[in-house]
């Protein structure tokens, strides 16, 4: 026997053995099957908002910057790993939003009720079983403007994760 109807033989093998499961006329279209992608999971905390002393007659006061507040995003895009990022919003007068982010450097992550806390190198963080993102304090640095800062954030435990799940892709260019 040569290659070709080799090939042949083991092409109908395939054929007979998808045409038991039902999936010739998925490969006959040329669409892709793969296991279903996860959901990603993000939480956004405000941190804080930019503040001001102002002076008036009444005496000085702070007051809130409008358009500028600082922002923690919590990413769960993987079973148990947490990705930490800052986020900064600056609006002008017209309410134009620009958004900067920071790269975390460090992650200190302290259970909420008992253990040790850990310090990690990085941006990511990986919950231990029967965990949540939730049973953690995080306090994390980020350098901005060539200053190094220090943040904590908890996610609050009636918080709800915003979810994002991704696009199925096909392979046959729809």
């Amino acid at each position: 026997m040569n290659n070709a109807s080799t090939a042949g033989i083991k092409a109908a093998g395939l054929k007979t053995g998808l045409k038991r499961f039902g999936l010739v006329g998925l490969v006959g279209l040329g669409l892709t099957i793969a296991a279903p992608a996860m959901a990603t999971e993000v939480y956004k905390i405000e941190l804080k908002e930019t503040e001001q002393r102002t002076s008036s007659l009444s005496g000085e006061r702070l007051k809130k910057v409008r358009g500028q507040s600082e922002w923690a995003v919590l990413t769960l895009n993987e079973p148990n790993v947490v990705q930490l990022k800052q986020m900064r919003r600056l609006a002008n007068s017209y309410g134009i939003s620009k958004w900067f982010e920071n790269s975390v450097t460090t992650i200190v992550a302290c259970p909420i009720k008992t253990g040790a806390c850990r310090t990690l190198t990085g941006n990511r963080f990986e919950i231990p079983k029967n965990k949540t993102v939730k049973d953690f304090r995080f306090e994390f640095q980020f350098v901005e403007d060539n200053v190094e800062q220090v943040r904590s954030v908890q996610v609050p435990s009636d918080r709800l994760p915003e979810t994002i799940t991704p696009s199925r892709s096909r392979s046959n260019g729809r």
